[in-house]
């Protein structure tokens, strides 16, 4: 993360996250009510959104069940298989789906 600029790129995205009530309740409305499929999928070993934390309010939020997967923050990278069979099962309405 540090790389040519010293890191200074990754600081400046850092201090862009907004923690109040009103960006929490945008990020949720995105998740509840919603005329399209919804699923959470979180990596089991994110040190920067902590499953147990995040991903738990955004399952909550979304009123489905939380699905953890092997990986870290950016699990996608080394999961994009097992992601992509959550997305068609999903699609295809073959999804398991339950209230958090």
């Amino acid at each position: 993360l540090k790389r040519v600029d010293g890191g200074r790129g990754f600081l400046q995205i850092m201090r862009g996250f907004e923690l109040t009530t009103a960006k929490r309740e945008h990020y949720h409305a995105a998740l509840r009510g919603v005329p399209y499929p919804v699923q959470v999928l979180w990596g089991e070993d994110d040190t920067a959104l902590r499953v147990d934390d995040f991903g738990q309010r955004a399952a909550r939020a979304a009123g489905v069940e939380l699905q953890r997967l092997p990986g870290r923050h950016f699990f996608q990278e080394e999961q994009a298989p097992a992601i992509a069979e959550r997305i068609a099962a999903l699609a295809t309405g073959t999804a398991q789906s339950s209230a958090a």
